[in-house]
């Protein structure tokens, strides 16, 4: 004998649909209205997605990397003043040409800002280009500036060059160096913001701040 179907007027909408009593829909209104049947989408406790287990070491490693600019950052802040006296002073400076530097504000006042002025002249290409190089791409550029311009830095030291080819080794070594920090300051933070999980991603943005001061404690 085939089954008997049941009337809308048999059906436990409450419990069929799991809808609570206020918002049930009637018979009448489901008959004259078939999206009515459609339940509510509630999101209870139970299906909500618990964020995964966070592990310790790579959250603290993909920190840590990318942080190392803004160490550099602020190493080259805090060395900067004490480097431009040895270069004024005939027995720590080691060059030939340090009587230039002692006499001159200017040459002085270009040295120390030089890698500002760099991070600020490569800080209108940073913004087109970082949507095409990506976060990654910025730390890479970033990071090979910042040798080259320790390397040029370096080799203004060689006691065989002459005056105005060191000084502008110099130069160019802090203008190469200051693009590394455009590239590196400006990709970090957001590097870090999208890496770190939710939980702390406030405390290690805030610990890139801490990193920069560190070094120029450490220089």
């Amino acid at each position: 004998m085939p089954a008997q179907s049941a009337s809308c007027n048999d059906v436990d909408y409450h419990a069929f649909y799991g809808y609570p009593n206020h918002d049930s829909p009637s018979p009448n209104a489901i008959a004259s209205n078939p999206l009515a049947e459609i339940p509510p989408f509630v999101i209870t406790q139970s299906e909500e997605s618990a964020e995964p287990e966070t592990k310790r070491w790579p959250v603290l490693v993909s920190f840590m990397i990318p942080a190392l600019g803004g160490l550099l950052f602020g190493y080259d802040i805090g060395a900067t003043s004490f480097v431009v006296v040895q270069l004024e002073s005939s027995s720590y400076s080691g060059v030939d040409w340090y009587s230039t530097v002692a006499d001159s504000a200017v040459w002085r006042g270009i040295i120390t800002s030089g890698s500002v002025g760099g991070a600020f002249l490569i800080s209108f290409l940073v913004f087109p280009l970082s949507e095409v190089l990506g976060r990654r791409g910025e730390m890479l550029i970033g990071a090979s500036l910042y040798m080259l311009g320790g390397l040029l830095q370096v080799m203004a030291g060689i006691s065989s060059l002459a005056e105005a080819a060191a000084l502008s080794l110099l130069v160019c070594g802090r203008l190469v160096f200051g693009m590394g920090i455009g590239f590196s300051m400006h990709a970090v933070p957001i590097y870090i913001s999208e890496t770190m999980p939710s939980s702390v991603r406030g405390a290690f943005i805030s610990a890139k701040e801490a990193v920069i001061v560190g070094g120029m404690v450490r220089s």
